[in-house]
């Protein structure tokens, strides 16, 4: 290697700091006279020497090559090479090598190594534009409020009072911008761009999902006439929306790959969590009787009543029917 390149120390989700050797060599410590300056408190001022050295040829059966040396200039916190302490004073690395000094982790780089395919950037111009404002968000947030306080009065009013949904609607836009505040600032740190007014668009789209989904575990509750149907339609729901809003989230805030999947996993985790705690607090028997609080699946067409005599002459009927029926 002509050079050396060397990653300090970066997390999932962020940008790495890459420093490329210069005149062959490469200081590191707190001072600022190195080429690497770290603010870790537990790094010497002058620390490390990385170097490249010519190791020349013994006999003519060998051939020249070059070899990227690490001096340890200060013995104060050990040096970890590929987690393991380095006991000399010096030591050979190489690509992919990870030197751990401090708290900070060091990863050797050869220049030569083959970089990644270049992935697509969904919606680029749409995350960076300056002239979307907080229209289209703050509009998606109104219709996500309105919806919900209107599911909410048609399907669980019984007078008629529809001041305390509505207070309930504005609980919902306060939980529902407190959640962007927080993905925002999550953006801030890992990718040092805040995108608010996309975290508040996408986090009241997915509610507005949930919201017209809601209805599902009734509607199976129903037809299947077993409570074990809506809540398991239930957690179907909560998966959906929850896998969704993270994988939107993580997107929006991280370079992390396979947002999906691990926005998946993490919602898989935290349902399971919560069946299994239901299921720990579960009593063995129970006085209460179990009944289905479902009496008819919400938003169902009105059929035409009928009396209970219309309805007993139309049993009479139906079975002077089926007698004819036999006779014949």
């Amino acid at each position: 290697m002509e050079s050396l390149i060397i990653q300090l120390g970066v997390k999932p989700g962020r940008f790495a700091e890459l420093l490329r050797s210069k005149n062959n060599e490469i200081t590191v410590g707190r001072s600022y006279e190195n080429d690497a300056v770290l603010q870790d408190p537990y790094i010497a001022p002058k620390l490390l020497r990385i170097y490249r050295e010519d190791k020349t040829a013994q006999d003519e059966s060998d051939v020249a090559n070059e070899v990227w040396r690490a001096d340890i200039l200060d013995h104060t916190n050990p040096v970890l090479l590929n987690g393991e302490p380095v006991l000399s004073d010096s030591v050979v690395v190489k690509d992919s090598d990870r030197l751990t000094v401090g708290r900070t982790v060091l990863t050797i780089i050869d220049p030569q190594r083959p970089v990644e395919t270049t992935r697509k950037l969904i919606l680029s111009a749409w995350l960076h534009s300056t002239s979307i404002g907080f229209l289209i968000p703050c509009v998606a947030l109104i219709i996500a409020c309105l919806l919900d306080g209107f599911f909410d009065y048609i399907q669980l009013s019984a007078d008629l009072k529809w001041k305390q949904y509505a207070y309930a609607s504005l609980i919902s836009a306060l939980a529902i911008i407190l959640w962007a505040g927080i993905w925002a600032i999550a953006g801030h740190i890992f990718r040092s761009q805040y995108h608010f007014r996309q975290q508040l668009l996408v986090t009241s789209l997915v509610y507005i999902l949930v919201v017209l989904l809601t209805p599902l575990p009734a509607y199976f509750e129903f037809a299947f006439a077993s409570m074990g149907a809506g809540q398991w339609t239930n957690y179907a729901v909560t998966l959906l929306g929850v896998g969704l809003l993270l994988m939107f989230n993580l997107f929006l805030a991280t370079n992390i790959k396979r947002t999906s999947m691990i926005a998946m996993i993490t919602t898989v985790g935290i349902l399971s969590f919560a069946y299994g705690s239901t299921q720990f607090l579960k009593e063995d028997f129970s006085t209460s009787p179990a009944y289905s609080g479902v009496l008819k699946a919400p938003f169902t067409p009105r059929f035409a009543e009928r009396t209970a005599e219309q309805y007993w002459l139309a049993v009479e009927q139906r079975f002077d029917d089926l007698d004819k029926e036999l006779e014949n």
